[in-house]
């Protein structure tokens, strides 16, 4: 057997044997369950587990180490749990983790060691949380060496964190920023994160006008740009010097020149 569907059940808890006949699963449904705790003894029978999805549960904390030991982890789902603290190293060691569904939770802040020893995410979900900031150099290339995709919509965010993404100005392909806080974006900052970046999106923020021309005037790396319902965009036609595709507002006061 190589994947095990248990969602959809009443199970709050397991013994790690339980799966001891199944030494070759590959990946584990265990959603819309009642589970508060996952045990990190799981990785000593399954050492080929590649998925384990954990979304709508009532989990509350990753602890230390709890997914660091499984050697062929790829994809993680906590997606719609109670999570409210991501604990240092919680991902350690497990280098072929690539996916990371943490939305839906409870999260205020991240710790800077929280993504410690992983080599390359590829995509990052932490939407619809109650995010303000991320931690300094917690994408430090010393810590993580790549990451790729990464969705904060639906947060707090009152900026762009860019102290914790120039680090990653080089692998950031995607980078959602949809439904937060923004209002101004630096210019000196935007170019040194932007710089490869191919897919952003600003969607249902309160964007200033500077911010708007700033962000056409951006690297022609940038392919799809999205600023649907902003408040106010004025902008020159000749700005739109680079081939895109730009999603611009339905509702809001948009004037083009």
């Amino acid at each position: 057997m190589e994947t095990l569907d248990l969602s959809d059940n009443e199970i709050s808890t397991f013994a790690p044997s339980t799966f001891k006949i199944h030494p070759r699963l590959r990946k584990i449904i265990l959603a819309k369950n009642k589970i508060e705790r996952f045990s990190p003894d799981l990785a000593n029978m399954l050492d080929f587990l590649e998925v384990i999805d954990l979304s709508e549960n009532q989990l509350t904390i990753i602890d230390q180490l709890d997914f660091s030991r499984y050697a062929n982890l790829r994809e993680l789902y906590f997606a719609q749990n109670q999570i409210e603290l991501l604990n240092d190293m919680a991902f350690h060691n497990s280098t072929q983790l690539q996916i990371i569904d943490l939305s839906r939770n409870r999260l205020e802040r991240l710790s800077e060691r929280a993504f410690l020893g992983m080599s390359r995410i590829e995509k990052l979900d932490l939407s619809h949380n109650t995010l303000q900031e991320l931690p300094e150099g917690i994408f430090d290339k010393s810590r993580v060496v790549k990451v790729e995709n990464i969705i904060l919509a639906n947060n707090s965010f009152r900026s762009i964190p860019f102290s914790a993404l120039k680090d990653q100005h080089d692998s950031v392909y995607s980078l959602d920023m949809s439904y937060n806080k923004l209002t101004d974006i630096p210019a000196s900052n935007a170019y040194m994160v932007m710089v490869n970046i191919k897919d952003v999106d600003f969607s249902f923020n309160s964007l200033s006008e500077q911010a708007i021309k700033m962000l056409l005037e951006q690297p022609k790396t940038v392919r799809k740009l999205n600023l649907a319902m902003l408040l106010v965009i004025v902008f020159s036609i000749k700005q739109l010097c680079w081939r895109c595709s730009m999603c611009l507002p339905t509702d809001s006061k948009t004037s083009i020149r």
